[in-house]
């Protein structure tokens, strides 16, 4: 009997320990693939079904991504990009298996994919993916432009909200500092 109301008041303890980051507006906010680091989920496409993501929170709306590196590796990673609840998340990935099935008489490409290591980005606009430090292209840079005007004019970004480093070797998405970082504004001398 003295076990079952030590476990009782436990329970009472922790629910009191944990309400208030349950009610908080950082929960609401907080990085839903945080908690899915190395979680497995795949993706299908097909020009007949376009493209689907199952086993992802709900919420999360995929808004495409970037390679990373060399895409004909075996196992190639990825930056995927999600909206959640108006913020940006950021996703590093790695491509573990790809196949073609087929799915109501079409054939769907279907990708297992691994989240390896997140970021969230208060600002969705201004992704940045082709950049350089000090001059030299690097693959592994991803960075959050600070939103300027007139977007179009600036062959070279180099102000940003955000700069992070996909590390192959590490498998983490590490946050740097900016210094001697450009990213090539992929709008330049669009007209339209």
């Amino acid at each position: 009997m003295l076990f079952i109301a030590r476990s009782t008041q436990f329970l009472k303890v922790t629910a009191l320990a944990i309400t208030p980051f349950l009610v908080s507006p950082l929960a609401a906010v907080a990085n839903p693939l945080e908690m899915m680091e190395g979680w497995v989920y795949t993706v299908t496409s097909s020009s007949a079904f376009g493209v689907e993501q199952q086993g992802l929170p709900e919420g999360l709306v995929g808004r495409g991504g970037v390679s990373v590196g060399d895409v004909f590796e075996d196992q190639p990673y990825s930056i995927g990009l999600f909206d959640y609840q108006g913020q940006l998340m950021l996703s590093f990935e790695q491509l573990l298996m790809q196949r073609k099935v087929t799915r109501d008489g079409v054939v769907v490409n279907e990708q297992f994919r691994e989240i390896l290591d997140s970021a969230i980005s208060s600002q969705y606009e201004g992704f940045q993916f082709t950049c350089q430090v000090n001059g030299q292209n690097d693959p592994e840079i991803v960075a959050i432009a600070t939103v300027f005007e007139p977007y179009v004019d600036k062959e070279w970004i180099t102000e940003f909200q955000g700069v992070w480093r996909a590390n192959r070797e590490t498998r983490q998405l590490e946050p740097i500092a900016p210094d001697n970082i450009r990213c090539l504004n992929i709008f330049y001398g669009y007209d339209g």
